[in-house]
């Protein structure tokens, strides 16, 4: 299956058409599932055999663990799943993701993971026999009764509108690379409140179709809507960097017309920095006309290099975007003299508290050498709140250690320049059911 598509276990996983919903594709009881792993379903033969493919290598590894420890269902390894906690439950697909990787010698997709950690059970007693009541809206959950999807529904209703983003669109398309013209900006007006706000304002001079008549738009109905929804959201990482620049200004205004940017630990993000994305940075910074835009990362999806995009306006305005496919720690010895001090240090969805106990933490020497910069603003988001907590812990530990001092301006808040498309917490803490790239923000200022 593809690597980066969501699969619910309530609908058939090759025709969710929130547009034409049928019968067929939707209702659990009319589903036919896989009889081996019993974690996927189809609307019928010819779509399950059209996904065989994708599916054998998983759908044999899951098959494989069941037989192994002789079960009817790969989530009673752990005893009758009816009959476990939630905590216990995370416990068990922790346990089943863990086999399945070993088995399958290889990471699992983003819809693999799904089958795992939301499987075709009861939201309320974790039943997975015969047929359930999948929510009518979102279709990611479902019920073995009537009387638990009434028990649950205050508490689905806080996040059914999110599955329903989250299962019933994909997108088709990227935005066209046409932004070649930067027009003079509104010098003058505030900054923008938020990231649909500052894509209205910035956009009107292109008289485009996803301008005019996307206005407002934050829960799009039709797979037209949400194609624009999505080039809005495609705009997140930029304009976190904008807002980030923007808190940072009472505390070190920029004064150069160049801006050097080093994004730490990068690797897709780069995709959403391309000529469409970054003529943003222009616009709201009029006084820049020269950016160099460092990627580094040893997880980097492309070769050191660099490539240079360039925009016509009053003057010439050119980004340098810098690939560096390496530690941090081994990049900046090595950095020339325009590229070895940043005016910004930005780590996005950066994870600094995920691997902190481990003896080969990818991250602790990088934010050393990142907290021995003088008066140098950082920023970093976090997928949720209690992770921008822990990742903050974890830099503060790191200062401690180093004998470094650093100024919090802004400690984990909600950034509402994230991306709004929503993702479902594996993890499943009842707090945090949804996730969104670029969450939640913090800035500090180094050597303080």
């Amino acid at each position: 299956m593809s690597k980066n598509r969501k699969v619910s276990a309530f609908r058939c996983c090759l025709c969710p058409n929130p547009e034409r919903p049928t019968t067929e594709n939707l209702l659990d009881f009319k589903l036919l599932r896989c009889q081996s792993c019993k974690l996927i379903s189809y609307c019928g033969p010819q779509h399950q055999k059209d996904h065989w493919p994708e599916h054998k290598d998983f759908c044999r590894a899951i098959t494989s663990a069941r037989k192994e420890w002789k079960l009817n269902h790969i989530l009673d390894i752990n005893g009758n799943v009816t009959e476990l906690s939630a905590a216990q439950l995370r416990e068990v697909k922790f346990m089943i993701q863990t086999l399945v990787i070993i088995k399958l010698n290889r990471d699992l997709t983003l819809g693999e993971r799904e089958l795992i950690w939301f499987p075709r059970i009861c939201n309320v007693c974790n039943s997975h026999e015969g047929p359930l009541i999948p929510c009518p809206n979102c279709f990611a959950i479902g019920y073995c009764s009537e009387e638990h999807r009434v028990e649950d529904i205050v508490e689905h209703l806080r996040v059914c509108s999110e599955l329903h983003l989250c299962y019933n669109f994909a997108l088709e398309s990227l935005p066209d690379d046409d932004v070649k013209h930067i027009p003079s900006s509104m010098v003058d007006a505030n900054f923008p409140k938020d990231l649909f706000e500052m894509h209205r304002l910035s956009t009107a001079f292109l008289n485009k179709d996803r301008t005019d008549d996307f206005l407002g738009i934050r829960q799009p109905n039709t797979s037209s809507e949400y194609q624009k929804f999505a080039n809005v959201c495609n705009l997140s990482n930029v304009a976190t960097v904008l807002h980030g620049l923007n808190i940072v200004q009472d505390y070190k205004p920029l004064v150069s017309s160049i801006l050097t940017i080093h994004i730490v630990g990068a690797n897709t993000e780069i995709a959403l920095f391309t000529r469409y994305e970054c003529w943003l940075l222009f616009y709201w910074l009029p006084t820049i006309f020269y950016i160099n835009l460092i990627f580094i990362g040893p997880e980097l999806p492309v070769e050191n290099g660099f490539t240079e995009i360039s925009y016509a306006s009053t003057r010439k305005k050119v980004v340098k975007v810098v690939y560096k496919k390496m530690k941090y720690e081994e990049f900046i010895p090595l950095a020339s003299e325009n590229q070895k001090t940043p005016d910004l240090i930005v780590c996005l969805n950066c994870g600094f508290a995920e691997h902190a106990s481990e003896s080969n933490n990818s991250w602790s020497e990088a934010i050393a050498v990142m907290l021995r910069f003088k008066d140098i603003p950082m920023m970093f988001t976090s997928y949720v709140k209690t992770e921008a907590t822990s990742n903050m812990k974890v830099l503060r530990e790191i200062a401690d250690g180093g004998k470094n001092e650093f100024e919090i301006i802004c400690d984990g808040d909600l950034n509402l320049f994230r991306d709004h498309r929503p993702f479902r917490n594996f993890i499943g803490y009842k707090t945090d059911v949804i996730y969104y790239y670029n969450g939640y923000l913090s800035v500090i200022l180094t050597g303080k």
